[in-house]
């Protein structure tokens, strides 16, 4: 995959809307995009790995030098439990995948100008009670709506944004530069 130039100062933060129509619905039904590229695939599902490996592996620390924003995006293919089953299997290296509790379980993605449903996003908080990076990482999740299916010819991909959610310390050495 050849990396796409991005000129200095331009900064890639695509809405959740953006992300699902221009990115994800394109990519599920085939369509090559003038944006090809610009977001990788990569497996966020896998035993074998961890979040900060993935983080690290793709960038990540230069974005902590960079942006108050700490987030990378993939594509990732959601993996079934079985064959039969329609439940997802997010376990990643030691640890899971763990559902947001607060309020609906999935949060509808709109398209601006009609209001219409065109995808969900769910979020995730990695889970490994033995780890010190235990509910540091956040996984936003965003699905098509089934009526943009119909045409798919990749069955169970989704978009992603793996954030980073700095230590205590960091976030409390980090305002007190911002607001002293």
């Amino acid at each position: 995959m050849a990396a796409t130039m991005i000129p200095e100062g331009y900064r890639f933060c695509p809405t959740d809307e953006e992300l699902v129509l221009y990115y994800l619905y394109p990519k599920v039904i085939g369509t090559q995009t003038h944006e090809e590229g610009r977001i990788p695939e990569h497996d966020l599902y896998a035993p074998n790995t961890e979040p900060w490996k993935i983080w690290e592996a793709f960038g990540g620390p230069n974005l902590e030098e960079n942006q108050e924003e700490l987030e990378l995006l993939f594509f990732t293919r959601l993996k079934r439990v079985s064959s039969t089953d329609s439940r997802i299997k997010r376990t990643i290296g030691n640890g899971c995948w763990k559902g947001d509790a607060s309020g609906k379980y999935a949060k509808d993605v709109l398209e601006t100008m009609t209001r219409a449903r065109i995808g969900f996003k769910k979020t995730f908080h990695y889970k490994n009670d033995e780890s010190k990076d235990n509910n540091r990482w956040i996984l936003h999740e965003l699905s098509l709506d089934k009526s943009l299916l119909s045409q798919a010819k990749i069955e169970d991909l989704v978009v992603c944004r793996l954030r980073k959610h700095p230590k205590k310390k960091e976030i409390s050495s980090h305002t007190k530069e911002k607001y002293y």
